[in-house]
């Protein structure tokens, strides 16, 4: 009973002590100190309340690091008062005052802490870290893995990155549904990736296309759907199944496009790889009927190369046939080799090439095509989240289009921007935006084309 009456005595001892220090120096700022030492003042009146809140959030003292917090935005947020802080001393407070309502398993509140000081500040490592921490205790597994990845980017001790990766493990091995959900409206200068040519020599006599053969405008809506259900076979190996619906209407029957898949498999995943072997297969319906069906498999590759590269390759494999030209039918193979650089905690550039070979029943509809890719991701201040991307690449048949008469040989490029609003947000849907530039060269005019596609739409994940 003495000992736990001393215990009590010398916390509320040590608390007035902080106390009567506080208030001190805060009535020190009051004083008109010279110009000389009024800086020093300044500097004294904030970090030693700082130094004093962040060991007892340490400690877990929850009671104590609270009068010190209150006590110092007091003094900051009095009218009248000369006590200011610098932009590193507000990130440290608005740091500790999102630790401490994660400590008190308040972390609603601390994500909002979080993501405030990351909407002004989005390349501090250790804030991301904090936040994807309270996102995980909220059960919010997408969001924090993507904070986690973000953070490990840059340069963390070894301890941190021992910490990150345990809960990612935790993430992977408790998470077994995921829902993404989207919806947009998409104008588009060219729905069906047409021509703007009017007529085409066939046979070395000119014909007049009919209008669905030529570059048609119009404003659809997209509705986007896709379920990743994961199972534990192990430490390290899961078993992973995604299904996907994908549905774009322009109004009318002519030009709608869906895409139906399924695909599942095993994952390995460790600290610094991670390999996925999938089989399934898709069907895809446009204008008023089908258009092609396809099935065989998918490997993917990762790899980090230290903290701030990584490399890997996607590749697959596809039996598909095409519902109105079965002479195209035949298997289609893709590999694409890429490598990524990070860029400190929010940001990163991405390289890639890819190699495609149909190989159809009729060799005239056989082609290869190697295309070159780049783009840039970054987190940008106000919680928005920045994408550009651009490639160009050939493609060559493997013989002379009948016809035509000639050997189809297309270039092509392409270029984009997205934008995510993570603020902005409809029924917990949060508002992205997109833009999309295509053309095409083809020595055979009938399949040159130019095309702007625009997306605004809101996207949700459970």
């Amino acid at each position: 009973m003495n000992d736990n009456h001393q215990q009590v005595s010398a916390k509320s001892i040590t608390t007035i002590i902080i106390h009567t220090v506080l208030a001190g120096l805060l009535l020190a700022a009051n004083v008109a100190p010279s110009a000389t030492n009024q800086a020093a003042t300044q500097r004294v009146l904030v970090l030693a309340p700082l130094k004093t809140l962040r060991q007892y959030i340490d400690r877990g003292q929850i009671a104590e690091a609270h009068s010190v917090l209150e006590a110092l935005t007091r003094a900051i947020r009095q009218e009248g008062q000369t006590l200011r802080i610098t932009p590193q001393e507000w990130i440290e407070l608005e740091f500790l005052r999102g630790r401490l309502a994660a400590a008190e398993g308040i972390y609603n509140a601390a994500v909002t802490i979080f993501e405030n000081i990351l909407s002004r500040y989005p390349d501090i490592a250790r804030v991301r870290l904090e936040l994807g921490l309270a996102l995980y205790n909220l059960k919010l597994d997408q969001r924090a893995r993507y904070q986690f990845d973000l953070a490990l980017q840059a340069t963390l001790p070894p301890k941190a990155i021992e910490r990150v990766e345990g809960v990612k493990d935790a993430i992977y091995r408790r998470r077994k549904w995921q829902v993404r959900t989207k919806i947009a409206i998409v104008p588009d200068s060219n729905i069906n990736a047409a021509t703007d040519d009017r007529t085409v020599s066939l046979f070395g006599l000119p014909f007049t296309l009919n209008e669905d053969a030529t570059e048609q405008s119009g404003i659809g809506g997209l509705v986007e759907l896709n379920v990743t259900h994961t199972a534990g076979l192990g430490k390290q190996l899961t078993l992973v199944s995604d299904a996907s619906v994908r549905r774009i209407e322009y109004g009318g029957s002519r030009f709608d496009d869906t895409i139906v898949s399924f695909y599942s498999g095993p994952q390995y995943r460790s600290n610094i790889s991670n390999v996925s072997l999938r089989f399934g297969g898709f069907r895809r319906w446009f204008g008023e009927g089908g258009f092609n069906k396809g099935a065989g498999g998918q490997l993917a590759i990762f790899r980090r190369i230290g903290r701030k590269w990584a490399s890997g390759i996607n590749s697959s494999l596809f039996w598909v046939d095409y519902d109105l030209l079965p002479a195209r039918n035949g298997f289609s193979v893709q590999a694409e080799p890429f490598a990524v650089r990070s860029i400190g905690a929010s940001g990163q550039i991405r390289a890639h090439l890819t190699y495609s070979r149909d190989f159809a029943k009729e060799k005239n509809q056989a082609s290869i095509t190697y295309q070159y890719g780049l783009s840039f991701r970054r987190e940008l201040p106000w919680d928005i989240r920045l994408g550009l991307h651009a490639a160009l690449g050939t493609r060559r048949f493997q013989a002379a289009q009948l016809s035509f008469g000639l050997r189809r040989r297309d270039e092509f490029y392409s270029a984009g921007l997205d934008l995510a609003f993570r603020k902005i947000q409809i029924l917990g849907a949060a508002l992205e935006l997109s833009y999309k530039f295509q053309k095409a060269d083809s020595n055979i005019s009938l399949f040159s084309y130019t095309r702007h596609r625009f997306e605004a739409g809101l996207t949700k994940e459970f």
